[in-house]
């Protein structure tokens, strides 16, 4: 049995001449904080499963923070314009907080080339480097329809509790007062 095809990257390709992007947030904010944060983003994204990184929720947004050496309200613009710009998918930043650089899944195709020659596949073909490149990530279930969802169906239970206690005191007494069966 081999073992399953790593989703990580360790390196990333670092141009001596700043890309595009770069330039981009270090005309809007300081050279350092634009330098570290851009850079930092894409060694996490490396790092990650699948590159991509979801900051969905404060505790991994001051961990990708902290990573920055920045707080997060300093590190979210950056990531906006990151946005903005396309660097990183605007639709999936928007809708679920999630983070996607297609350009540097690109710039990780021979990585993933390496990690394909000489593997075959359960038929024995040989396994294209396309078939292992991590995919554009789908936006993560709204979480806030689920616990609303599941609140709503907390709350339909307690009202039908609380209808059928109503009922047996009720009952309880018209047949202590004398009532007689009910």
């Amino acid at each position: 049995m081999s073992r399953p095809t790593a989703n990580t990257a360790e390196w990333f390709p670092h141009s001596a001449n700043d890309p595009r992007p770069l330039r981009m947030l270090r005309n809007r904010y300081p050279y350092q904080r634009a330098y570290i944060v851009f850079y930092r983003l894409n060694e996490a994204l490396c790092s990650s499963p699948g590159h991509s990184l979801t900051l969905l929720n404060s505790l991994a947004q001051e961990d990708f923070a902290s990573l920055c050496g920045e707080p997060w309200e300093t590190v979210r613009p950056l990531l906006d314009t990151l946005a903005e710009i396309n660097y990183i998918d605007p639709a999936l930043w928007a809708e679920s907080s999630t983070v996607w650089a297609q350009g540097l899944v690109d710039s990780l195709r021979p990585l993933y080339a390496h990690r394909a020659r000489n593997r075959k596949n359960a038929h024995g073909d040989p396994v294209s480097p396309d078939d292992i490149v991590p995919p554009r990530p789908l936006p993560p279930a709204d979480r806030n329809a689920v616990s609303d969802s599941s609140s709503r169906v907390v709350d339909i239970r307690n009202r039908v509790s609380a209808e059928r206690e109503r009922k047996e005191d009720s009952r309880a007494i018209k047949r202590f007062a004398g009532g007689g069966n009910v």
